[in-house]
Parts: structure tokens; C-alpha cells; sequence
């Protein structure tokens, strides 16, 4: 099924699939015995880097694996939390992590050594091309990014972040 977006219109993943709203529940996930935190900062779940309707549809466990949890969380403090400071409402992730299956499908067809397959990057969803723009630009003047790519696929527009677990790393690469 689709999911309705703002004025009903269907809101699209990058990977063409419907977009969630930010912090909706997702359905649970086989239990592993291990501690998962449920907040990675302030304003971000872990949930929103896991969910993935692709993954779902094609019964793929897009569960973080721990040790990619400490990336997510430098993402979040060093990108994300400093937008969602600055534009004062909720920023939806399109794409956190993926998992090799899911990064390597068919529907998603992602770049074998992308960034979202260590936790380092996250596609942020865009009501409109001028707020993308205004995020670009913000984020470029105003935060730690290794990428910072403006994408599209057809009519969608979202913007690809990405930090290194090590910020310092970080090649501030821009590319609109």
C-alpha cells in the first residue's frame, strides 16, 4: 500500500518506495538476546535507520548490527541533530542502514561500497526543492559531512548525508 503524503499526494523512498513518517512504529523484529538502544540521540530511533519497506517486501532482516551502532550515532550528532536543531521540525530518513541483501537488490541496486552499508549515511526525505535547497546549503555551511550529494530520481529530490566514525576523516565532498 501506499502511504499518503502531504496534500495526498504519495511520498517515494529513493528506492521507490513509500515514505514513513518519522518515528512511526515498525513492526518488531526477531529477538536477539542483545541490548539495542531504542534512541541514537535526541530526536532519532534506531528504527529509522533500520526501516525499509524494500527489505520487508523481500523478508530481508535490516537489523544494525551493534558495532555499526557507534556510526549511527556520529551521524546523528555531527549531521542529522544539528538540521533538526536548525529547521525546528522533524527531518524523515528515506535510507539509513543496509544490510549487503538490501543495498544489493534488485529494487535498491546500491553502490557496492556505500556508505549506508557501515552506517554512515542517510537519505533525508524533502517536502519540497526549495527546502532541500535551503537544507543543502545549510548543511554545507554548517556541518561536519564526508558526502553531501543532491539527488533525484524522477520528481523526487532528497538529499544524501554521509560522517565518518572518525569526524576528522571527514573529505567534505559536495556534489548538487
Amino acid at each position: 500500500s501506499k502511504a499518503a503524503g502531504i496534500g495526498g499526494r504519495t511520498e517515494v523512498t529513493a528506492d521507490g518506495q513509500p515514505a514513513s513518517e518519522p518515528n512511526q512504529e515498525v513492526e518488531a523484529t526477531k529477538p536477539t538476546g542483545e541490548q539495542r538502544p531504542e534512541w541514537l540521540s535526541e530526536h532519532f530511533k534506531l528504527t529509522e535507520f533500520e526501516r525499509s519497506d524494500v527489505a520487508r517486501q523481500l523478508q530481508i532482516d535490516n537489523r544494525v548490527p551493534a558495532e555499526l551502532i557507534p556510526s549511527l550515532r556520529t551521524l546523528c550528532r555531527e549531521v542529522l541533530e544539528p538540521l533538526r536543531q536548525h529547521v525546528g521540525k522533524p527531518i524523515r530518513i528515506n535510507s539509513g542502514y543496509r544490510c549487503p541483501a538490501l543495498n544489493g537488490s534488485e529494487q535498491v541496486q546500491g553502490q557496492p561500497n556505500s556508505q549506508h552499508l557501515k552506517g554512515e549515511a542517510a537519505d533525508i526525505h524533502l517536502d519540497s526543492v526549495a527546502e532541500g535547497r535551503d537544507w543543502f546549503k545549510w548543511l554545507m555551511d554548517n556541518t561536519n559531512v564526508d558526502q553531501l550529494i543532491w539527488e533525484r530520481k524522477g520528481s523526487t529530490c532528497w538529499i544524501h548525508v554521509s560522517c565518518k566514525p572518525r569526524p576528522e576523516e571527514n573529505r567534505h565532498h559536495v556534489k548538487c
